[in-house]
């Protein structure tokens, strides 16, 4: 049976112009499965183009480049696109990781103090950084006592089987995996609420010319939402089989994160007031202490709930 927040996002899934495909950059991240489940079950219009890429460093390129409209991105991410002279808007939160993204050791590292002289795997554009960056702090660390190695998260249990860290920043489903060779956690995004974020960004100047493929691809990650909270045996089924994993892991990983709802995104991409300002303030804070960008002044045209659908009794 479809709920009356489902009946009213599908009509705009199937009210796109005949616009050139809209491109955007997706990896399998647990919190963009919404997207994945909505082609699956062809709600997803057929000019809007899922791109896949083996990591969000990829996706980030291309974003820049032009070769995508948009990106399914952390947060962090999004800021360092922004920082490199694009300017893009956030549209959607898809999720907030409340312990799917992780730092995980060797078996005989079970203290954080243990990580000084260490080398720590890191994607060093993704929110890892952040992760890494409290815990260093919890430790009474700096980033001068451990070698930071850059490893891309789809590079990691390779890295790891071949014994090139003895700490990783991961996120699900790679982290369970890395946990499946021995690794224990240290550290988790539990430990850091309301501070890693997912989005949906896209490429400011693509806003205006895509507005009904934008306002019917969000409509898309909502179903897929309600998909997942309401069939949500079926959905774990369904993402298991596209990430090859077992559906126990696929349930893990979800535990891991919050799914904002219509409400949540309506208040937090509000322009005037959105409750995400505060924290893209704090995120680049924490950004700038890494050294990952120069400071930057962010416009309330960051964020936007324009294309979220409206909230119906």
């Amino acid at each position: 049976m479809i709920n009356a927040t489902l009946a009213s996002i599908l009509p705009l899934l199937n009210s796109c112009s005949a616009n050139k495909p809209l491109q955007i950059g997706i990896i399998q991240w647990i919190g963009y499965q919404s997207l994945y489940l909505a082609e699956a079950l062809h709600w997803l219009p057929e000019n809007i183009t899922l791109n896949e890429g083996s990591n969000t460093s990829e996706s980030m390129n291309k974003l820049l480049s032009g070769q995508l409209d948009g990106a399914c991105l952390n947060l962090d991410e999004a800021l360092f696109v922004q920082a490199q002279g694009l300017d893009i808007t956030v549209v959607t939160i898809f999720d907030i990781s409340v312990g799917a993204n992780v730092v995980l050791a060797r078996p005989d590292i079970d203290d954080s103090k243990q990580i000084k002289g260490k080398r720590v795997a890191v994607e060093q554009t993704k929110g890892g950084m952040i992760l890494l960056r409290k815990l260093l702090e919890t430790a009474g660390l700096t980033q001068s006592d451990i070698d930071i190695i850059n490893i891309p998260t789809d590079q990691q249990v390779q890295a790891w089987q071949d014994n090139k860290m003895d700490v990783v920043v991961s996120y699900e489903p790679t982290a369970s995996q890395v946990m499946k060779l021995g690794a224990n956690r240290l550290f988790d995004s539990k430990d850091i609420p309301n501070t890693i974020f997912d989005v949906l960004v896209i490429r400011r100047d693509r806003l205006r010319s895509h507005y009904s493929e934008l306002k019917a691809l969000v409509g898309a990650h909502f179903a897929g939402i309600d998909h997942i909270n309401t069939l949500r045996q079926d959905a774990i089924f369904r993402i298991a089989a596209r990430q090859g994993i077992m559906p126990q892991e696929v349930h893990h990983a979800l535990t891991g994160i919050a799914l904002p709802s219509l409400v949540f995104n309506h208040r937090y991409l509000n322009k005037q007031d959105g409750e995400l300002l505060p924290v893209i303030d704090r995120v680049i804070d924490i950004m700038v202490a890494a050294g990952l960008i120069e400071h930057i002044s962010i416009t309330r045209d960051f964020i936007s709930n324009d294309y979220i659908p409206a909230i119906r009794d």
